[in-house]
């Protein structure tokens, strides 16, 4: 299947999962995730923040807040993409797609940061399929040091996936079922 095609399937299935389960899997997704040495020891957190049929992101930047980790959240600036530091949820407003974007702020630059990639789908090989845009790859090729995590409902993870020399996989997918590494 082309990178389309999937993305099309994927995006279908994910629009059938009733919203308590959606909340169910994302918080054994969340605990998961912040159970890993990755998490433990990041200092900073940086996030997407989620749309209505994705991994629910909202608690787990709560999480880092509470346990005083820094956090930023992505906002598109034409092709390229920055992270902003995030305080409160009131300075969020809709930007490209409507994904929720900071509006001012200021941009946060952490090699160390651990970014939480967002995907449509991977495989069990690390290899992702984004929205198409291509904006983490692009950010991930200039800061390469950062650790990076994916999360997705495990469906979402299929045999292989077409991935070409500038898809950048993350160095671990954690899904409601598994860990893969």
């Amino acid at each position: 299947m082309t990178k389309r095609e999937i993305r099309s399937q994927i995006l279908v299935e994910r629009r059938r999962i009733p919203p308590l389960m959606l909340e169910q899997r994302s918080g054994i997704i969340r605990k998961k995730l912040m159970k890993e040495p990755v998490w433990k020891n990041a200092g900073s957190i940086f996030c997407y923040v989620s749309l209505a049929d994705e991994v629910v992101t909202i608690p787990l930047i709560q999480a880092a807040w509470a346990e005083g980790k820094k956090v930023a959240v992505p906002r598109c600036e034409g092709r390229d993409m920055v992270f902003i530091t995030l305080t409160s949820f009131d300075c969020l407003a809709p930007g490209i797609h409507g994904i929720p974007e900071p509006v001012g702020g200021t941009t946060e630059e952490n090699d160390a940061a651990l970014i939480i990639m967002p995907g449509v789908a991977f495989d069990v090989n690390r290899h992702r399929v984004g929205y198409g845009g291509g904006f983490y790859d692009r950010y991930l090729e200039a800061h390469p040091d950062n650790p990076t995590a994916a999360v997705a409902f495990d469906f979402s993870v299929l045999t292989e996936v077409p991935s070409g020399p500038d898809d950048k996989r993350p160095d671990l997918i954690v899904t409601d079922r598994r860990i893969i590494r």
